[in-house]
């Protein structure tokens, strides 16, 4: 996914739990409570949800791959089962050949 070395290095900092909780947390508010003004800055991080959703795109790729090589109906049941995610067989699909 990539994130700017500042965001790992906060990530090291604070440990990568820490550091998810406090990513998702700043993701759900409500854009702009990070606003520029005279007394503050604006922190840019990328969207949760896109790395929740890179994830689950490695987790097919993975499973794709040996020593798993599963189909894609055996990937679709692996991600709702595990994942608690509900996508789509073309999602599993588009996912496996990025």
């Amino acid at each position: 996914m990539g994130l700017p070395q500042i965001w790992i290095s906060i990530a090291e900092l604070i440990g990568f739990d820490s550091f998810i909780e406090v990513w998702a947390m700043m993701d759900s508010q409500v854009y702009g409570e990070f606003a520029d003004n005279a007394f503050s800055i604006r922190v840019r991080v990328p969207m949760f949800r896109k790395y929740q959703r890179y994830q689950r795109d490695e987790f097919i790729r993975t499973l794709t791959a040996p020593p798993h090589n599963l189909n894609f109906n055996q990937i679709l049941k692996r991600v709702r089962d595990d994942l608690g995610i509900k996508i789509s067989i073309n999602t599993v699909k588009r996912s496996a050949s990025l």
